[in-house]
């Protein structure tokens, strides 16, 4: 009989710290919801939704559930408005606004590439190629100088599906010719975690002679469906050999959510170069550094008051400013 009444106590005492913790578990999520909606009425009044109190039950299911679906719903709505605030918070009060140089906040941001001086089979994921072969211009042992795609045929792919893709703070992209192409389409693009694609492109000049009795790569099809399907953003041009792009704002704010998966593709098209080499030396997402907005100031004066020694005397200093 001991054994049994120290059973039941011991079930007693861990039902009631169950219904303790699920109490104060209530209590929180409560007072976090409270304070998002205070929050969110200052900010941004017309996107604070509705209490999940007075959200209807749909009749079809059982009211608990009901109200768990209504407060994940509107849990959700929470989390997007603060997001949104979030990105016009950093670009101002217009968060479709293309970014400037001039966000960049601090020498530390990383940069996410597919070319650079990293040779893009040392980096993770898969890496693929069709329609052209592969050549690295190395500067040592490790370091690559350059990444030469020789096309043969005349729509070229190269398709990098990263493991992860840490390019959180990333505002533009950035193509770094080692040499201006000067023939063909390049096309850039980005398929994301959602299943979107969105591209850049690059016309470089007219197309070659398009080569005969090649056969045609056996290229992924759904990768490539949703390439040639991809959302426009934008058309740069070369300045020099060099191509600053800025990200639009909708991919900033799926790069920004803190998932490093968000990119599943970076692809790149080349059309009409067959024949011809595409030297990288660098392409990737950036946060690039804004350009110094003075050099200094010059300040010059005379000492007032007692004599000074000769010897004791020197010349005005140039001190920067800043």
């Amino acid at each position: 009989m001991t054994q049994v009444k120290k059973n039941i106590v011991t079930t007693i005492l861990i039902v009631v710290g169950c219904v303790v913790v699920a109490s104060g578990y209530e209590l929180t999520r409560k007072y976090i919801n409270t304070r998002i909606d205070r929050m969110l009425a200052q900010k941004l009044p017309a996107m604070v939704p509705p209490s999940p109190q007075k959200t209807a039950v749909v009749e079809e299911q059982p009211a608990g559930n009901a109200q768990l679906i209504a407060s994940i719903g509107a849990l959700d709505a929470r989390i997007k408005a603060l997001e949104s605030l979030s990105l016009a918070t950093n670009f101002g009060s217009n968060s479709d606004r293309p970014p400037l140089v001039s966000d960049y906040r601090g020498v530390g941001a990383p940069v996410f590439a597919l070319f650079d001086r990293v040779g893009p089979y040392r980096k993770n994921g898969l890496f693929e190629i069709y329609g052209a072969s592969l050549r690295e211009r190395r500067t040592g042992a490790i370091r690559v100088s350059e990444a030469d795609l020789e096309i043969t045929h005349d729509e070229a792919w190269v398709i990098w599906s990263p493991d992860y893709s840490p390019a959180r703070d990333a505002t533009h992209l950035e193509v770094d010719f080692a040499a201006v192409p000067t023939a063909g389409k390049l096309t850039i693009g980005f398929i994301g975690k959602d299943g979107q694609a969105s591209a850049y492109t690059i016309n470089l000049g007219p197309p070659t002679l398009a080569p005969t009795g090649l056969l045609p790569p056996l290229l992924p099809a759904d990768i490539v469906a949703r390439a040639n399907a991809a959302n426009s953003i934008g058309e740069p041009h070369p300045s020099a050999n060099n191509v600053i792009a800025p990200l639009p704002a909708n991919l900033m704010l799926q790069l920004r959510n803190g998932q490093p998966d968000q990119i599943q593709q970076w692809f790149v098209k080349i059309n009409g170069a067959a024949g011809t080499t595409v030297r990288f030396k660098r392409l990737a997402l950036i946060r690039p550094m804004p350009a110094a907005t003075t050099i200094g100031v010059t300040l010059s004066g005379r000492v007032s008051g007692a004599d000074i020694p000769r010897e004791r005397r020197s010349n005005c200093l140039t001190i920067p400013a800043g």
